[in-house]
């Protein structure tokens, strides 16, 4: 990749890594203000609304994508007019797309009652409290379209930077919320305002750094130009729609079949782990877009060199996040919210596998988008959906909270991190992903080596407090890198983008 673009790359992971901990850390604080003044109750309901919301946010799958992927050439071209075009389109679609989820939304009210199993003891009325949350999904679709312009210009890192500085106030209005009134009412409405004035002021940035887009967003595509957006339209959207339910049914299905409090209980270590994947995320969002870029003139050769480079530079971030959240997250919460909010240890390495299943394959997954391949892999969510659902409902009359989380990491490990990585080298690098496939087996056999080892001298020193969880850190993450380091300390794709990492971040 160019200068420009790695330049753009390292921007977007480090302002968003560096921002998304702020972000962790301001979580934290809302979230033990919440529980300490409102309680489990208020975090059960808090969590559940939050993921039925997720699965009604399904008819965005698939418009932004497909838009963000056809804006790669015409922004690398200086193609103002088709740039303008494509964000009229945006606008029209997340108008209808907030339109369909205020009324899908609307009609979940009178399911309520089956979603929730044993209604939580709280003072609100519970309608109220699922209107003001959908009404927050809603909002965030009001003046959200023309972020993926910064988004596909490699620019994400403004976008985080502004949600930064809102989520900042928003923390201290909402602490001051929960200390002064205890009112969860307040405490929702701030979050509506503070969303909608987060897309506002983007708009408001888009609209002075791209002054020319004011010339173009009123011209509309022609018929032939809408044909192929709305093809990979139809296909992201039956991708899509599998993660979401993916995604967001493990809750129902706890809340409907073991516990509605225990939603609250696991909220507390999802927040911590999607607090990551955030940060994580946000990285791969900014490689995404370069690849995107990268891909309108590299060679498949090329491609296929920085895929096994971003790859390796995956698994090393990642197994070390992995080994050391399932060391460390059990002892960090006895010390943040107390040994009533833990949950078994069997549970908490179910939950972190399933987090490196599903980050492992954010690479993949993010060249597969960048290529177009959104056709060739649209089924594979509903697959993986159709596996959690049925073996999550099994899992937990079977087994309880570790048989609807094995059913998560069973549904992504069967389908995303095997379909992606197939069609990226069958349709990408017109090769064979075998290769693939035997490293990925290969960085199992090594985390799981650097658990074992890491859990048998935690365990064997079993220090606990603050001092414990420092020396369990230290030593979780320091097993897994000794032992990454031995084995790719000599790695050509190892060396090579570090080498290109610190060229661009020490020169630059």
């Amino acid at each position: 990749m160019s200068s420009y673009r790695t330049l753009n790359t390292v921007k977007n992971l480090s302002i968003g890594s560096g921002t998304q901990i702020l972000s962790l850390l301001l979580s934290f604080v809302t979230r033990t203000v919440f529980v300490v003044t409102l309680g489990n109750e208020y975090l059960s309901i808090n969590g559940l609304f939050t993921n039925i919301l997720t699965l009604l946010s399904f008819t965005e799958l698939g418009i932004g994508a497909a838009i963000i992927y056809s804006l790669y050439k015409p922004l690398a071209l200086g193609d103002k007019v088709q740039v303008g075009k494509l964000i009229n389109l945006f606008a029209i679609a997340y108008r209808y797309i907030a339109t369909t989820i205020l009324i899908l939304g609307l009609f979940v009210i009178p399911f309520l009652n089956v979603i929730i199993s044993d209604v939580p003891n709280v003072k609100e009325s519970i309608i109220l409290l699922y209107v003001l949350f959908l009404l927050n999904t809603v909002c965030s679709y009001i003046y959200g379209y023309k972020k993926s312009l910064l988004i596909a210009d490699q620019k994400n890192y403004i976008v985080i930077t502004i949600h930064t500085i809102l989520n900042v106030l928003l923390v201290g209005i909402q602490v001051a919320i929960l200390y002064l009134t205890h009112n969860f009412i307040l405490f929702l409405v701030a979050f509506i305002i503070i969303t909608l004035a987060n897309n506002i002021l983007t708009t408001a940035y888009v609209n002075k750094k791209y002054a020319w887009i004011s010339e173009y967003e009123h011209l509309k595509l022609q018929a032939e130009e809408r044909k192929p957006i709305f093809a990979n339209i139809k296909n992201i959207v039956i991708y899509k729609l599998g993660s979401v339910i993916l995604n967001g049914s493990s809750s129902i299905i706890i809340s409907g079949m073991i516990k509605t409090t225990l939603v609250g209980i696991c909220s507390n270590y999802s927040m911590i782990i999607n607090a990551i994947t955030t940060i994580i995320n946000q990285g791969v969002a900014g490689i995404c877009a370069s690849i995107g870029n990268y891909n309108v003139t590299a060679s498949k050769e090329d491609n296929e060199n920085v895929f096994r480079q971003l790859s390796l530079l995956s698994f090393w971030i990642i197994g070390s996040v992995s080994i050391g959240m399932s060391c460390l997250l059990t002892p960090f919460v006895d010390l943040w919210l107390g040994n009533e909010f833990l949950l078994d240890d069997s549970v908490v390495v179910i939950l972190v596998l399933g987090f490196y299943v599903l980050m492992i394959n954010s690479i993949p997954s993010s060249y597969r988008t960048a290529m177009g391949l959104f056709k060739e892999a649209r089924l594979a969510p509903l697959y993986a959906a159709i596996i959690n659902v049925s073996l999550g409902i099994v899992g937990a009359e079977l087994w309880g909270l570790s048989g609807v989380f094995v059913a998560t990491v069973m549904a992504r490990l069967f389908t995303y991190c095997i379909i992606d990585p197939y069609y990226i080298y069958k349709k990408g690098f017109d090769k064979s992903p075998t290769t693939y496939y035997v490293r990925f087996f290969f960085w199992m056999i090594l985390l799981t080596i650097a658990y074992s080892c890491s859990k048998i001298v935690i365990h064997w020193t079993n220090l606990t407090g603050f001092v414990g969880l420092v020396f369990d850190a230290v030593i979780s993450i320091s097993f897994f890198n000794i032992i990454f380091w031995t084995v790719y300390c000599k790695n050509k794709d190892l060396r090579l983008v570090i080498h290109r990492i610190k060229r661009n971040l020490l020169h630059k």
